[in-house]
């Protein structure tokens, strides 16, 4: 869509990059996540007293469940580093998203084509003035899509 609204070619290098930097934020939100049980829940679970409040006010007995969300949130963080620097993985995405986009974009162009009065009639104009017609698809309809995106 941002190719169609920019009124630019889909770049693939570019949409690479946007998926590595979507994987690295997201490892490190998982690594943030697996420092805050470690350092904050853990320490504040070891020393807790009392009757629990909430479903978040840990205590002791509460350790092992601390210690099994560290794992997995450090293991999430790593799983996603390492799909970050795997090409093959990253290239599969940004084929999906390509795919995607063409997909949205011919569906958009059917709902606009399904919304026709009335069926196109073929007749011995229909091949003569066929070129005229897709110019105006090209330069009338698609131009009011690309303008719709730019307003969203």
């Amino acid at each position: 869509m941002s190719a169609l609204r920019h009124d630019a070619p889909f770049d693939a290098g570019t949409t690479a990059v946007e998926v590595r930097e979507s994987l690295e934020r997201l490892a490190a939100e998982q690594g943030h996540y697996a420092e805050r049980v470690t350092d904050v829940l853990r320490r504040r679970a070891a020393t807790a007293r009392g009757t629990v409040k909430h479903e978040h006010d840990y205590h002791p007995k509460d350790l092992g469940t601390l210690d099994l969300r560290h794992a997995v949130y450090s293991r999430v963080a790593a799983e996603l580093r390492r799909l970050a620097g795997d090409d093959a993985y990253v290239a599969d995405i940004v084929e999906t998203a390509r795919r995607d986009a063409w997909a949205e974009l011919g569906g958009a162009v059917e709902m606009r084509l399904d919304r026709l009065p009335t069926p196109p009639v073929r007749n011995a104009d229909y091949e003569r003035n066929r070129a005229r017609r897709i110019r105006h698809l090209v330069d009338v309809d698609l131009a009011a899509l690309r303008q719709q995106m730019d307003d969203v």
